[in-house]
């Protein structure tokens, strides 16, 4: 039996008797990258994200090349609002500093695996460095996707799914 998923950015994927196993990073990468350059604000990379509903930013460079990551909780921790010891302020008054840029808040040396580079190993390298993404690359190592919690989470309901289906045949 051969399920088919839809995702937002990758489009259909099968999964097959294979299984979990095997996966390789670009079977479940998203290939349609949003980035940021480094000079950027904070506000425009809160904006870039919202607008596209996504939480991790590839940051380049003046040369183009991608040197660190922005993330939702990166801009998390450079909010800062005016409030009062005594109750806590609605989100739309919580701001950026007007100076602060993406570069002072990125990630940085950048987390790449091969998109040939076996799933599991992927999560096990996520989960050892604590990260919530990691950008793939290819054989010259030239940019050609991330990966998120996100889209393993997608994956694993996926095959959750597949397995609950079997078991109800």
């Amino acid at each position: 039996m051969i399920v088919m998923f839809f995702c937002k950015y990758r489009g259909t994927i099968k999964l097959s008797k294979g299984g979990f196993m095997s996966y390789q990073a670009k079977d479940t990468m998203t290939d349609k990258l949003i980035t940021i350059d480094w000079k950027a604000s904070l506000t425009n990379a809160f904006e870039l994200m919202k607008k596209n509903s996504i939480r991790h930013l590839p940051v380049r460079n003046d040369d183009s090349v991608i040197v660190g990551m922005l993330s939702e909780r990166d801009l998390l921790r450079a909010m800062r609002s005016d409030y009062s010891k005594d109750h806590l302020v609605p989100a739309e008054y919580t701001q950026f500093s007007a100076e602060a840029v993406v570069r002072e808040y990125m990630n940085w040396p950048v987390k790449t695996v091969s998109k040939k580079e076996n799933l599991e190993q992927v999560v096990h390298k996520m989960l050892h460095d604590k990260i919530s993404s990691v950008l793939v690359v290819d054989e010259d190592q030239e940019l050609v996707g991330i990966i998120t919690t996100d889209d393993l989470i997608s994956l694993l309901l996926t095959f959750l799914r597949e397995d609950s289906e079997k078991k109800n045949m």
